[in-house]
Order: structure tokens, then C-alpha cells, then sequence
């Protein structure tokens, strides 16, 4: 990894004319933010690491280099980012609204956020299943190139319900990308959440409740007839939002050998216990208080809370990111029986 991570520094960091046909060029700006460190960086694995430094003069940044092949990055200031594909040409960001043009995986980036936007903006009661379909339709026309493989990184928890076209996706990216940091990190990533999609066998682990008891997955699934995993964080908008049906639905069925495990991807302890309180979480829980570096959130590929995992009798997933309202159905428990 390190050698892999030389190789790809030092071809980034030749400077070079703007003729030179690798050669880039960064135009930028930055409004209210003159003498701010600008970092332009790119991720390996977890980490971003930095391609180079500037400062902002005039509300103006510029960036110059050679890069080969092109790549994911970002810009990084002190109020937030701005994704771009770093590849060969002029490219032209504003930090300020978020928007990159100048090349052609820019361009392209720029007209999906503006598709995306119209969609998010409109009434429609179909909204999301046109956002899904919008971004995984330029995800699978680029899947060869850094756009592509950007915009399935950031959004491998849409891909989580997909598992199949999710592997056939990543399977598919070829040379010079396949064995790039980015891309293999990206593939680690996608296993875990196809190996822990429904029809496979759950994995185990430890943990540690709320009272100080160490307990492992194994003996939930052993003596349930299903059990419920459930990622959220007190921090999680959505997931305060699902809680009381959570909650409904823990009451309504845990005398029928249903179980439920809350893993929270909390970092502050007083705030989670808070919102077990809060929200009357009567449910086993359990936190590594590790934030997204839990072992147990890797363990199955958790990009994006909430996130739910199924597991019947037999230790099989029988679904992920199923909602409360359609687990007592998933499991048999009919309304007459509630």
C-alpha cells in the first residue's frame, strides 16, 4: 500500500505547463476567506490524504499539476469540501455553491448535482426512486472511469439493497483503476455488504450492554426466533425519527422470541445514554463509542444509518434496511396476533 501510495503521489505532484497533455489546472473561489489554507487531497482507504496546499488571496486559489491516471479528489477548506475529479485540463470550482466545470468528468459531475437538485426540489411523491434511478444510471455509464467509481464510494449504502448488480459493478472496474488504493479500499468495502446481505449467514460478535453484560450475537440468534440489529446514532436525524416505531414494534412482538440489539455509532457516551432515555429504548444496546471506526459497523459494511439487519432462527439475513413497519410481516407476526 505504501509503495502503491508513492507511485501515485509522485505522478501527481510533477508540475508541469498546461500544455503537457497530464498537466491540470485548478481555478478556484473562495468568497470571504482570504488568507485560508486550501488543501487539494484524495483518499486512500479511510484517509484523505493531502496532493498539495495554497491559500486564498482575493477570495481566488489556484492549483497546478500533472496527473495520470485521473483521479477522485477533493478541496478542502475550513468551512467545508468540494468534490471534483482531478484529471488533466482547466478546471474551473467554486467552493461556495459546490460546483466544478472546465473537463469532462467535471461537467458531467456538475449536470447530475443539477438533476439531482430538480428532483429534490419537486413534489413528486416518486422523488427518491428518480433520485436512486438518476445516480445509479451515471454511476453505471462511468463505472470505468473516476466519476463513476466516486459516485458509487459515496453511495454504496443505496447499492446495499442491490447486492448483485453492487458486485457486478465493482468486478467490472478495470485497469489502470482495479488495483489504485481508492479502488481497492471501495472493494473491501462492497464485500462486506455483499457477504451481509439477505441469504447469507450472520456474522458474529461480542459485546458489551448498557449494564456492563458481555454477550455475543450468537446468543440472540441461538434463542430467538428472529432478532433485529439495528446502526443508529443519537447524532442520526432519521434514526430519532424511527425510534418510536422501534419501539412499537419491539412491544408488540417480544413475547413471540423476537429480539432486538441497538448498535449505536455514538462517540459520546452521555448522549447516547441520553437518547436510550429519551426515546424509552427498553431493547438491548451496545457501543463501541468509535463513531464510523466501530468494529462491529465494518463488520457489515455500514456506510450510511440507519441500517437494519434481519436474522431468523437459522442464523440466515433474511433483510437488510428493512423498516420497522415491515418486519412483523417479514416474520410471520400478523396483525391479529399484535
Amino acid at each position: 500500500m505504501k509503495k502503491i501510495y508513492f507511485l501515485l503521489m509522485a505522478g501527481i505532484l510533477l508540475l508541469t505547463s498546461c500544455k503537457d497533455e497530464k498537466a491540470f489546472v485548478i481555478n478556484g473561489t473562495c468568497p470571504d476567506s482570504n488568507g485560508t489554507t486550501v488543501r487539494l487531497v484524495f483518499r486512500v482507504g479511510k484517509e484523505w490524504k493531502d496532493i498539495d496546499t495554497t491559500a486564498v488571496e482575493d477570495g481566488k486559489f489556484a492549483f497546478k499539476g500533472k496527473i495520470d491516471p485521473s483521479i477522485p479528489a477533493r478541496v478542502v477548506t475550513g468551512t467545508g469540501y468540494c468534490e471534483l475529479i482531478l484529471e488533466p485540463g482547466e478546471i474551473t470550482l467554486s467552493v461556495g455553491d459546490n460546483k466544478v466545470n472546465g473537463t469532462p468528468l467535471n461537467d458531467k459531475l456538475t449536470t447530475l448535482k443539477d438533476e439531482i437538485e430538480k428532483i429534490v426540489a419537486s413534489d413528486d411523491e416518486y422523488a427518491y426512486d428518480k433520485y436512486v434511478l438518476t445516480l445509479t444510471a451515471y454511476i453505471s455509464e462511468n463505472i470505468q472511469n473516476p466519476l463513476g467509481q466516486m459516485l458509487l464510494d459515496d453511495n454504496l449504502y443505496i447499492f446495499s439493497d442491490y447486492p448483485d448488480e453492487l458486485e457486478e459493478l465493482v468486478n467490472s472496474i478495470g485497469e489502470p483503476y482495479k488495483s489504485m488504493p481508492n479502488i481497492v479500499a471501495l472493494k473491501e468495502r462492497a464485500s462486506k455488504i455483499i457477504s451481509t446481505s439477505a441469504g447469507h449467514k450472520f456474522i458474529d460478535f461480542g459485546f458489551t450492554t448498557t449494564t456492563g453484560e458481555t454477550m455475543k450475537l450468537s446468543d440472540l440468534v441461538g434463542s430467538s426466533s428472529y432478532v433485529l440489529v439495528d446502526f443508529w446514532a443519537s447524532w442520526c436525524g432519521p434514526c430519532r425519527m424511527s425510534l418510536p416505531a422501534m419501539k412499537e414494534l419491539y412491544e408488540a412482538n417480544r413475547d413471540k422470541g423476537f429480539s432486538m440489539l441497538g448498535v449505536s455509532l455514538d462517540s459520546d457516551i452521555e448522549a447516547w445514554h441520553s437518547a436510550i432515555e429519551m426515546f424509552e429504548m427498553t431493547w438491548l444496546q451496545t457501543s463501541e463509542l468509535k463513531g464510523w471506526e466501530g468494529e462491529i459497523s465494518n463488520l457489515y459494511g455500514v456506510t450510511a444509518i440507519p441500517c437494519t439487519i434481519l436474522i431468523d432462527h437459522e442464523g440466515m439475513i433474511v433483510a437488510r434496511n428493512v423498516e420497522a413497519s415491515e418486519v412483523s410481516q417479514l416474520c410471520g407476526f400478523t396483525s391479529d396476533e399484535q
